[in-house]
């Protein structure tokens, strides 16, 4: 449980606490805020410094932090977000790797995951469509290559199963 949780159902921790800040100035510094948070400033009656727990839960991650700079503009490598099956990662790693042919290795980080675990990469040289897919690419222009009709046969000779070994 976190401490939020603990102190919730600590009533003599909140009277002790509640003691010490009595006529100082105080706040809550949380980290993802949810309702036990929320719970516990309000019954020491100071503010809590954080998102409301439904934008803590939305933005927190990953993906949010990407649709926040996406959102604003911040330019930001290719990539995608928000990827929740892994027929899913095949079909959008595949266009991103035809929409970006100059990226040898591509990261993963799972949403869920902190301190550098739920991190992996893929460097698309061992995939065995590779070679060919370059071949082709260099036969067509960068600008021609962008044309649904110079993709069609490059994104049906995926082979994404190391990338599934990976993961």
């Amino acid at each position: 449980m976190c401490l939020s949780t603990l102190l919730k159902y600590s009533p003599r921790t909140l009277r002790r606490i509640r003691n010490l800040i009595q006529g100082q100035q105080a706040y809550m510094v949380g980290g993802v805020t949810h309702l036990d948070d929320l719970a516990v400033a309000d019954e020491l009656g100071v503010p809590l410094l954080g998102p409301e727990p439904a934008v803590a839960r939305l933005y927190s991650t990953k993906s949010g932090g990407r649709r926040i700079f996406t959102g604003a503009g911040v330019t930001v490598p290719p990539g995608q977000w928000d990827i929740y099956s892994l027929q899913q990662l095949h079909e959008t790693l595949a266009q991103l790797m035809t929409d970006h042919m100059e990226v040898r290795r591509w990261l993963f980080k799972m949403d869920s995951e902190m301190g550098g675990r739920g991190t992996a990469y893929c460097d698309v040289s061992h995939l065995n469509c590779s070679t060919w897919a370059q071949q082709e690419y260099s036969h067509h222009s960068p600008e021609r290559w962008r044309k649904a009709w110079a993709q069609v046969g490059w994104i049906t000779h995926y082979d994404l199963s190391p990338v599934t070994s990976i993961l």
